[in-house]
């Protein structure tokens, strides 16, 4: 998934930003894979809860993505789930 074509910046805050008004509770997992200087990032979203009705109700979900640096494997699994959320399409 690391043709992902993630148009708007910062999908991660938009991800954070509900975690702080308490509408879902989440876990990020980040691992980096390869040499050092060529480093492969893969970044999970796991939505834990869900404590709001106007969410689409996907508690326990994972989504995964890789990017060329953390950021944009963060952004990118977010805009994924987001996606399983409703929010964005």
């Amino acid at each position: 998934m690391s043709a992902l074509d993630v148009t708007q910046p910062h999908w991660f805050t938009q991800v954070h930003n509900f975690a702080k008004r308490q509408w879902i509770d989440f876990h990020v997992v980040n691992v980096p894979e390869g040499p050092r200087h060529a480093e492969i990032w893969t970044s999970t979203i796991i939505i834990r809860n869900v404590r709001t009705n106007n969410l689409v109700q996907c508690a326990g979900s994972m989504h995964s993505a890789t990017g060329v640096t953390k950021r944009s494997a963060q952004d990118a699994a977010s805009y994924l789930a987001l996606v399983a959320l409703g929010v964005t399409q």
